[in-house]
Formats: structure tokens, C-alpha cells, sequence
């Protein structure tokens, strides 16, 4: 068995059309009513799941500061007044996203 297949995931690609909004939350029709539940990124983060972003370099500059300021500072403020804090031990590793 490999580390990651001991990992629960959350999944989302980003691309050019990629916003903020879009990894905080996502609309969803139900039963003719349009909600928003939480995209991946929170999810994983509520869930203490990892949260893959295929083809982050694809996104916007807007995007790729708000993930870098979430990996630097270890938090973010969602529209709703929750905030998203960093509950790993000190001895978690930390995942760069220097290369964007």
C-alpha cells in the first residue's frame, strides 16, 4: 500500500476561466432551487482531506494568490464568515506551490 492510496482526495482542475468563487463554492440545481455547496478545496480542508489542483499553472493570477496566501499564511476567510484554518502537526509536510 502507497501514502497516497491511504489519502482521501478531493479533486478539481483549474484552467484559464478558473475563479475564486469557484473553489470556495459551486452552484448546484436541486429540486429547481439553485444552492451552493462547498467546492473541493474546502471540502478537503473541512474533511482534513488533500485536495488535488490539476493544472494550476493554467489559472489566473487571482486564483494562484489566493493559493499561495492559504499555504503561506495557513488560513482564509470564506464569503460566508467561515475560516478555513492549517490543523496539521508541525511536523506535516508543506506543499509549495512555488512553481506557479
Amino acid at each position: 500500500i502507497y501514502y497516497n492510496d491511504m489519502v482521501e482526495r478531493e479533486y478539481a482542475q483549474l484552467h484559464r476561466d478558473s475563479t475564486v468563487a469557484s473553489l470556495t463554492s459551486v452552484p448546484v440545481l436541486e429540486g429547481g432551487l439553485l444552492t451552493y455547496v462547498d467546492a473541493p478545496l474546502v471540502r478537503a480542508s473541512v474533511h482534513g482531506r488533500a485536495c488535488l489542483l490539476d493544472e494550476a499553472d493554467k489559472a489566473p493570477t487571482e486564483v494562484k494568490v489566493l493559493l499561495k496566501t492559504l499555504v503561506a499564511d495557513g488560513e482564509l476567510l470564506l464569503p460566508d464568515g467561515r475560516l478555513l484554518t492549517d490543523r496539521r502537526s508541525p511536523s506535516a509536510p508543506i506543499t509549495s506551490l512555488d512553481s506557479m
